[in-house]
Parts: structure tokens; sequence; C-alpha cells
């Protein structure tokens, strides 16, 4: 994804909150949870549990607040219960595409976690969230590159795949122990 930065560096730069809506999830117990399908998204990179009621949209863009894997980004094709998160939503999908925003957002992770604030319990906030600078090209420039970037997850999850598939058959394969 270090072509992402290449590609747009020369393109108009904007703070992320210019072009999102960036707001910070909301305070759940594990008391609080009750029995369902949604995922609640804290500070890790997977959901913490699972609970009845989802307060975001299938589409959101995550990006963990605090602990280890403070910044961590993340996409949600469902809905998710936003706790320990900031969420990333474009403001107008006429104008910027949700897909290009999370694609980029990945290919810069790095900068993200960047910034991080604290110590012992790393932070990443809202307000650094907003100020953050990204690319901002032609509505039609984002969707080629999303169209791209989405082509080679699907390369990148095959490759996984296979790679899964070789380390679980190839011990079968090779074992001339009877």
């Amino acid at each position: 994804m270090s072509q992402f930065i290449e590609m747009f560096k020369g393109d108009n730069q904007v703070p992320l909150g210019d072009i999102c809506n960036i707001e910070k999830g909301a305070t759940i117990t594990r008391n609080d949870v009750l029995p369902g399908e949604v995922p609640v998204v804290a500070g890790g990179q997977e959901p913490s549990c699972y609970h009845n009621v989802a307060n975001r949209e299938a589409g959101a863009i995550t990006v963990s607040a605090s602990g280890a894997y403070a910044g961590y980004i993340n996409f949600w094709n469902c809905p998710i219960f936003a706790s320990d998160c900031n969420t990333i939503i474009s403001k107008d999908d006429e104008k910027t595409d949700q897909t290009f925003v999370y694609f980029g957002l990945r290919a810069m992770q790095k900068q993200i976690y960047g910034l991080q604030k604290g110590g012992a319990q790393p932070h990443v906030y809202g307000k650094d969230l907003q100020k953050f600078m990204f690319p901002c090209p032609s509505y039609a420039k984002q969707i080629e590159f999303s169209k791209m970037a989405k082509q080679a997850d699907k390369f990148r999850i095959c490759w996984l795949q296979i790679a899964i598939y070789r380390d679980v058959w190839k011990p079968s394969f090779f074992n001339t122990k009877k």
C-alpha cells in the first residue's frame, strides 16, 4: 500500500475531519452487554464481545482508541457497537469514497500509530484524527484506486489461504512413516 502515498502525494491534502465524520464510541461494560451478534469494537484488533444492539451502521471504519493496538484501523461490513474506538464515516458519499478512505488509512497505518500519546496506556484521540492530513483526489481517482485496492486485498486473502492449506497439507503429503 505504499503506492497509495506515491500515487496521491501531489494531490490536495486536507484534514481528515474536513471530509469525514469522526466520532468516539460509547462506553459499555460487560454487565451492560446482552447476548447478540453485533461485534463490540473496543481497543483491540478483534471484537471484545458481542451485543444485541448496534450504534454504527455497516461500512464504518474504526480506529482503536487505547491500549496496545491504539491506532489500529479496521473496516466493518456489518453493523457494530463502537466502544473504545473512533469511527470514521465519509461526510458525502458522492465526494469521498468510504472504501478509498479505508484503504488510504490502512496504507498510512504507521502514521496513524504515530499519533499515539501516553506511555503505559497509549491512546489515539479523535481530535488528532480530525487534523490528520489526508489526500483528497478527484472522486473518479478515488473510485479507481478503491477498485484496485479491493482486488489486491482479494489476492492477499487468497495467498493467505494458500499458505494455510500448504502448512496443513504438506506434512501429510511428505510423511513417509507408517
